[in-house]
């Protein structure tokens, strides 16, 4: 049984993906790469705010572990 588990989080509008569990000692990741990579593509509106675009807004993704409130 996991210990822990790890969210990226849309802070905007509350969407969230668990990405790992820990089981103490670490994370095992637990998430797809093209479930991330869709889930990161509909979170993430404007391509430049990925790539270093210098007029970028800030990230609306966070970590958020679940013994830490997800929004």
């Amino acid at each position: 049984m996991a210990n822990n588990r790890l969210y990226i989080v849309d802070t905007e509008n509350g969407d969230s993906l668990m990405v790992a569990k820990s089981f103490g000692e670490g994370w095992d990741w637990r998430v797809d790469s093209d479930v991330l990579n869709n889930w990161l593509s509909f979170c993430i509106r404007d391509p430049g705010q990925a790539y270093g675009n210098t007029n970028k807004k800030p990230s609306n993704l966070v970590f958020r572990t679940e013994n830490e409130e997800l929004i």
